[in-house]
């Protein structure tokens, strides 16, 4: 009766965490917050980090802050540090500012096969573009390691 009821808390217990593993990996955008607005997964090939190309570009001085955390969350999520260079065509990471979105806060955060695009209506917009993608790195921790952003 004992190596019943051992077995039987046993398989509970691996039946529950199972659920708990499938369901964390259905959805990386559950760890983003706060929520977004709006969330587009487009059909693309994924970014890979090259280090031919390990660079940002950042449109504004006023991005520093930005830009340290980006160097920062690279360095830590994917492993790489990435230097700045003056023209967004070197660069696999671009931070922009855009005054045309709607309101201070807004941002968009672009991933396809040529790099990853940070565009706010603001430059704090734009730093909490960069605290999507930390959160968005964290959620796909084995890919970011391999240099790879789905």
């Amino acid at each position: 009766m004992k190596y019943f009821l051992l077995s039987l808390v046993c398989m509970l217990f691996a039946q529950s965490a199972f659920a708990v593993g499938e369901a964390a990996s259905t959805s990386r955008m559950s760890a983003l917050l706060p929520q977004p607005n709006t969330v587009k997964e487009l059909p693309s090939a994924p970014f890979r980090l090259r280090e031919s190309r390990c660079a940002l570009y950042a449109s504004t001085d006023g991005l520093s802050p930005a830009v340290r955390y980006l160097q920062r969350v690279v360095k830590h999520r994917m492993g790489r540090d990435l230097a700045v260079v003056d023209s967004p065509e070197k660069a696999s990471f671009r931070l922009l500012v855009d005054g045309s979105l709607q309101e201070n806060g807004h941002y968009r955060l672009q991933v396809d096969r040529k790099g990853v695009c940070l565009t706010g209506a603001s430059e704090a917009a734009v730093y909490y573009a960069v605290a999507t993608l930390d959160q968005w790195l964290m959620g796909s921790s084995a890919d970011a390691l391999s240099g790879r952003i789905p």
